[in-house]
């Protein structure tokens, strides 16, 4: 049996990043209220299909020994695959919601010396 070659796997590669660019384009056109509650809806539909992950997210949360109860547990997952959509949502919106003139009064270096921050302010 031989090794499936690059050639092969290239249009299945195209064919997975279609949809997640569909998507990306999606969330871009729509504004942020919106894109997050598209975001948390899609996260909750993958959350009730993807009964794998979904029942070893409740494991390792019981576990963890973060709660004892299943169901606090599947609620705990359940946010955590919410909030990752709403950071998929913000990763596709940054340059929309963070305008490139404010970065640099956001983004604070208290690690630096101070003339270490002014090479960071006038980077942006």
């Amino acid at each position: 049996m031989g090794k499936k070659t690059r050639k092969t796997l290239l249009p299945i590669a195209a064919i997975e990043f279609l949809p997640l660019l569909s998507l990306y384009f999606t969330f871009r056109m729509l504004s942020l209220k919106a894109a997050i509650s598209l975001a948390k809806g899609l996260a909750t539909l993958a959350f009730k299909i993807d009964t794998r992950h979904r029942k070893r997210a409740v494991q390792h949360l019981i576990h963890a020994g973060i709660t004892g109860d299943p169901l606090k547990a599947e609620d705990i997952a359940l946010r955590s695959y919410q909030e990752f959509g709403m950071l998929v949502v913000e990763l596709c919106k940054f340059d929309q919601i963070v305008r490139a003139d404010k970065i640099s009064s956001r983004i604070k270096s208290t690690a630096f010396d101070p003339k270490d921050q002014l090479d960071i302010d006038e980077a942006f």
